[in-house]
């Protein structure tokens, strides 16, 4: 290729760019479901004579988190260790996929914007072509701690946004939308609306602030009021050190629903093999569960958790 065929493909890159940014009909209808599915939960809780804490949710403002995230070399790395779950999640899902990297200008190939960043190093692998077979249409709410527990000593806060970002990039590589819910500083928020891409949300999907309690159900009420609202086959992964304000209260959420909750627990601060007593006990109320005790295994973890959703 010339140097005049990467200028065009510049251009094309910029277009597409402009055409991936989230659909503002698509957000304004992700937004609309939490906002009824909070008034329900505030009428029921009226009528119960509760006091319900989810009558109100900060969401992540879509102009905030279109930034530089991640240096391109760490993020990549993401990219590519994301490649192996989303392998696995294809098999195990049982979702048909083709995948055709093309060099030049092919018909109907799109410029992969995970890898845009390549493009000025001449480098044609940018190019995909996705030929897809049948496929079974899945969404998946991840939820993300970010406690002050996520923080100490270990860094566990590191692991469960790297985990974060690889499912999600492997989820969204087979076109499965994700939602990504998480709390910070006592309180649960929508922090990455499904209609956005993770490589559009990369700075807040790759952010290790951290702090506050752990209101693990309250984030979970809002996975599994997401989930029910979508015509597709739905599953809840949350990703925490399995150390919320009552274990009580999240068993209660989790056999509340007929979605599927599912566990990556970070334990790095744990010997391999021992997670915390609070953590195990709540591991029994999953569906499946997998513990990342080392950070160096987080990659295989996902990937073993990947092979057990095939069950759904």
């Amino acid at each position: 290729m010339t140097d005049d065929d990467f200028d065009t493909d510049r251009e094309r890159v910029e277009q597409q760019e402009q055409d991936l940014q989230p659909d503002k009909r698509d957000l304004e209808e992700e937004l609309r479901d939490l906002e009824e599915m909070l008034q329900e939960k505030f009428d029921d809780s009226h009528q119960q004579g509760g006091d319900e804490t989810l009558d109100s949710l900060e969401i992540v403002s879509p102009d905030g988190i279109q930034q530089t995230g991640r240096e391109n070399d760490s993020w990549e790395e993401t990219v590519e260790d994301a490649d192996l779950v989303a392998e696995t999640l294809a098999k195990e899902l049982q979702i048909s996929r083709r995948t055709d990297y093309r060099s030049g200008l092919t018909t109907g190939s799109r410029v992969d914007q995970t890898k845009a960043h390549r493009l000025g190093q001449n480098d044609t692998r940018i190019y995909r072509r996705n030929d897809p077979g049948d496929e079974k249409e899945y969404f998946i709410a991840l939820v993300l701690d970010r406690s002050n527990s996520m923080g100490r000593r270990s860094n566990k806060i590191d692991v469960a946004t790297e985990a974060a970002a690889q499912f999600t990039l492997a989820c969204e590589d087979l076109g499965i939308n994700v939602a990504v819910i998480d709390f910070i500083g006592g309180e649960a928020r929508l922090a990455k609306p499904a209609c956005i891409e993770a490589n559009e949300a990369r700075e807040i999907l790759t952010d290790t602030s951290h702090g506050g309690g752990t209101p693990l159900s309250d984030a979970l009420e809002i996975a599994v009021g997401l989930s029910e609202r979508k015509r597709r086959e739905s599953i809840i992964i949350t990703m925490t050190d399995g150390l919320p304000v009552s274990n009580e209260d999240t068993k209660a959420v989790i056999d509340s629903t007929y979605t599927p909750v599912c566990s990556l627990t970070i334990a790095t601060d744990c010997e391999p093999g021992n997670p915390p007593a609070q953590a195990e006990e709540l591991e029994g109320a999953y569906e499946r569960s997998e513990t990342v005790f080392k950070p160096d295994n987080l990659t295989d973890e996902l990937d073993r958790l990947a092979a057990e959703l095939g069950i759904f």
